[in-house]
């Protein structure tokens, strides 16, 4: 997909193709396993249906995920990130480190194994 872009920085650029809340949650849910789209919706901060189909298709055409449909269950789609969603995770892991370096200092369990994916 091209995309058009407001502004020639790659850090507004950046923001207008992953900055929002739940698109960037989604992408941690992808990183810690969560792969349907049932499961999504279990995520803690309880991101709306219409919300998620949002921004799974938003994903999708930017080319962060791909999906899967399930070959025995045509209802089931699976996705998973693509090299250019992967390559998010450093970011990431960086965010969830400053903030428990500079918010909240007790370490929490997303920023642990985000840090572990880094190492591997």
């Amino acid at each position: 997909m091209t995309q058009k872009f407001r502004s020639v920085c790659p850090l507004s650029s950046s923001l207008e193709l992953i900055g929002d809340k739940w698109s960037l949650l989604i992408i941690r849910d992808l990183l810690m396993g969560i792969k349907t789209y049932s499961d999504f919706l279990k995520s803690p901060e309880n991101i709306a249906s219409n919300i998620l189909t949002s921004r799974l298709k938003q994903l999708n055409d930017y080319g962060i995920i791909y999906l899967v449909k399930d070959q025995t269950r045509k209802n089931i789609k699976y996705y998973y990130l693509t090299e250019m969603g992967k390559a998010l995770l450093p970011i990431l892991a960086e965010m969830a480190l400053w903030f428990e370096k500079y918010v909240h200092e007790e370490e929490k369990p997303i920023s642990q194994h985000l840090t572990n994916l880094l190492k591997k």
